[in-house]
């Protein structure tokens, strides 16, 4: 059984980086779009630091889920533990939009109708929206679906991988469906960065630069790049940032250890989700207040949906991705203990 490798805390604090990134990308976003902001001030930031930290997200789960799959040695045991790494936190989000959305009216659940609202329901809960041209529940929830097909895909190649005759001749069925959503998106490279990584060994251990700011100017290069339209040049300089953070090496990589970004880190899947359900209602109160100075409304917006959605995130981890997680381990475990138990006794 391979051994579990040595945690990475640069990883954990990148997640941190990351998940404050698209918080404060929809704070400015919210802002500009239901005019608590008069004009587009950023468009920059507007354009580079939502997607691209989502893409950044996908380098991550490139270089991690190999590894994964390696560790846990089974694509079922991989499968369990990427449903609960997933879905309890997901699913109560899902159940309280799907059951208030229509009540208040959010965004495309006004005067839905009762065909399109089951349809939605199930196409949602299969993380189909985002690979495919459906309407997104969970504003954010788009990246789960492009995070679902890779866990797919990657399960399917690792177990065609491993079998024998006409099993292993399958093999190019996820290959070629792996292509075809790269060609679809090309978003999807971000995932193939972090493979390569993760799996070209002399990729991972290139020497560190002459310079320790490699990682900031590296991410710097990336920003300033960046194309939703052409994502080339922004993926090889992701690649390089990546590598910094691979090695844990760099000023970047020293401020990403510290205990704020891995506090942020630690919640930040349920940061990640839990901060647009968060503002819907502050932004609504805040857009009904006569402030003097629209960036005092920016200020009210920013400062209390983001402590707001710290604090909903850090009940969130604490008692649904660990505590209700791991009694639900302790359920399938017994569960397989008992099936085992009745198997042996015939």
């Amino acid at each position: 059984m391979p051994q579990p490798e040595q945690r990475n805390d640069t990883i954990t604090g990148l997640r941190g980086l990351l998940a404050s990134s698209v918080v404060l990308y929809h704070v400015y976003t919210g802002s500009v779009d239901d005019g608590i902001l008069k004009a587009d001030y950023f468009p920059q930031f507007r354009q580079t630091a939502g997607l691209l930290a989502v893409y950044l997200f996908f380098v991550i789960s490139g270089y991690l889920i190999p590894r994964s799959l390696m560790s846990h040695g089974s694509v079922r045991r991989f499968a369990v533990d990427r449903v609960l790494r997933i879905y309890p936190v997901f699913l109560v989000i899902h159940l309280l939009i799907f059951a208030i959305g229509p009540v208040i009216g959010y965004g495309w659940f006004r005067n839905i109708s009762v065909s399109d609202y089951i349809l939605h329901f199930f196409s949602n809960l299969f993380f189909l929206p985002g690979v495919f041209d459906l309407p997104v529940a969970q504003i954010v929830a788009w990246s789960l679906s492009y995070e679902a097909a890779f866990y797919l895909l990657a399960g399917l190649v690792f177990y065609l991988w491993n079998r024998s005759g006409w099993k292993r001749s399958l093999l190019p069925v996820p290959l070629a469906a792996s292509a075809w959503l790269i060609w679809k998106d090309p978003a999807f490279l971000f995932f193939v960065a972090g493979i390569l990584l993760g799996t070209v060994r002399r990729l991972e251990t290139l020497p560190p630069s002459f310079t320790r700011l490699d990682g900031l100017i590296a991410l710097a290069l990336a920003c300033i790049l960046f194309d939703p339209e052409f994502i080339y040049g922004s993926l090889i300089f992701a690649l390089f940032f990546f590598h910094t953070v691979v090695r844990q090496y760099g000023l970047l990589s020293s401020l990403l250890r510290t205990k704020p970004f891995m506090y942020l880190g630690t919640v930040s899947y349920s940061l990640y989700l839990w901060h647009t359900v968060v503002m819907f209602p502050v932004k609504r109160a805040v857009v009904a207040l006569v402030l003097p100075a629209e960036w005092m409304g920016v200020a009210a917006f920013g400062i209390v949906s983001s402590a707001g959605a710290l604090l909903v995130s850090h009940f969130s981890y604490h008692l649904i991705e660990v505590k209700l997680t791991r009694s639900i381990r302790g359920k399938i475990r017994f569960a397989g203990k008992a099936a085992g138990l009745r198997t042996a006794q015939g």
